[in-house]
């Protein structure tokens, strides 16, 4: 680096741009959107929806969805709004007087997981005073491998109300106690230990919309917070045996069954399967950052001290993260830090680096930065 070029003229050595750009990339945390498996937003005209289909995520090309009736299983036009989760397309709704009728939807999934922890989550929105008796599960050779399902009836039924249940491999446990009617909820399933010999655990969470909101105010999720803000949970799910798998031949499936008097009537939305919680809720590591952690721009300056210049440094960001910025002069050793608290703005960040208040020296035949997001 030569401190020598004209005053006030920026520089960008496309060396060093180019180095920074491969760092940052290279060693900064920043969303796998790979660990999101599987979405559906229901982005179809309205209308029935066998038949439709499309490039969704996780889907076995050129599939549809099929039903085994001809009930009512229909698409309706806006997304389920909740809370500040971005959805998109529209929703999935089913509604039919007649009982004892099955009137399940399925579609080819074209995952493979062997190992490991998986999560499934979708929202859905009950009846108000009606009856419900639905859910979302992955189905394979092992009926309702994965999944969970929400009962209710009317007080006019005598089946009474069925609290939600979360199913692993065909074993099931129910929660302790039922959903608020009419209200919309995210439905956050785990499972681990795919494919295990000693059997795995699966354990459903739901959540409604402001309690959402609280899990996605700093850009992250865990699942100590989901214990800590959840409004009705199951107990955890041992499985004994050995664990099902995906294996890319499964189908997603919508159940769509009612038991008792009345009519049935809710809707499903924004179906999500991943390997990671954040991911599967839509509060991914960088949210509210233009695409991945990267620098996208980077200008050196001279000061009138001609022992002195300045880096402005652009990176993509959050404004719910902070980050920190190092810099190195061999690419390996990146433990020089110039700032641990640099909060981000939304989209993009520039920070600006004072090389002798970062006491950086000018004499290093390469330098190097990198900014890493702030855990």
């Amino acid at each position: 680096m030569n401190p020598s070029f004209p005053a006030g003229v920026p520089i960008r050595p496309s060396l060093l741009t180019a180095l920074a750009v491969f760092g940052a990339a290279l060693l900064s945390p920043s969303p796998a959107r790979a660990d999101l498996l599987l979405y559906e937003p229901f982005d179809y005209a309205a209308g029935p929806i066998v038949d439709q289909g499309g490039s969704e995520i996780g889907f076995t090309p050129g599939s549809v969805w099929t039903r085994t009736s001809t009930k009512t299983t229909e698409v309706i036009a806006d997304s389920i709004g909740f809370g500040t989760l971005a959805t998109t397309g529209n929703k999935f709704h089913f509604t039919d007087a007649s009982s004892q009728s099955n009137r399940n939807v399925s579609r080819p999934i074209n995952l493979t997981v062997s190992s490991g922890d998986l999560y499934i989550t979708y929202l859905m929105q009950g009846p108000n005073g009606g009856r419900l008796n639905g859910g979302v599960y992955i189905n394979g050779t092992d009926l309702q491998e994965f999944g969970a399902l929400r009962s209710e009836y009317n007080t006019a039924d005598t089946n009474g109300v069925i609290p939600p249940h979360v199913f692993y491999g065909g074993t099931s446990v129910a929660a302790a106690t039922s959903p608020a009617t009419a209200t919309t909820y995210m439905y956050v399933q785990k499972y681990t230990g795919l494919g295990s010999a000693s059997g795995g655990t699966a354990r459903l969470w739901l959540i409604d919309a402001a309690n959402y909101d609280a899990l996605a105010a700093d850009g992250q999720v865990t699942e100590a917070e989901l214990d800590a803000n959840f409004q009705i949970a199951t107990p955890l799910l041992t499985l004994p045996g050995t664990a099902p798998t995906l294996d890319g031949t499964e189908n997603l499936r919508l159940h769509c069954h009612d038991n008792g008097s009345g009519t049935a009537d809710y809707v499903l939305d924004e179906i999500r399967v991943a390997t990671t919680l954040g991911e599967a809720m839509d509060i991914p590591p960088n949210t509210g950052a233009a695409g991945d952690l990267k620098i996208t721009d980077f200008t050196l300056t001279r000061t009138p001290d001609p022992e002195n210049v300045l880096a402005s440094i652009t990176f993509t960001s959050s404004d719910r993260k902070t980050y920190s910025l190092f810099y190195s002069s061999d690419l390996l050793d990146f433990s020089a830090e110039i700032s641990d608290s640099i909060q981000g703005e939304t989209g993009t960040t520039t920070f600006v680096v004072d090389f002798n208040d970062a006491r950086i020296p000018l004499d290093s035949p390469s330098l190097y930065f990198i900014v890493r997001e702030n855990g």
